[in-house]
């Protein structure tokens, strides 16, 4: 999961993730689990959206 949200998002995650829902898929015998994790470091494109974003929106 880690590579995962880095490469498609940039985001590091903390290390305690919190499974909240799954679905089940028949056609391949295998889950799709959701969970919800905090954001340890935004990086890559999500951290320079939040640097733009800031530097427009800052007092």
């Amino acid at each position: 999961m880690d590579r995962e949200t880095v490469e498609e998002a940039g985001l590091i995650l903390e290390a305690k993730r919190v499974p909240f829902a799954a679905w089940y898929w028949e056609s391949t015998d295998t889950y799709t689990v959701f969970v919800i994790a905090k954001v340890k470091h935004l990086g890559g494109h999500a951290g320079r959206i939040r640097d733009d974003w800031q530097s427009h929106h800052e007092p």
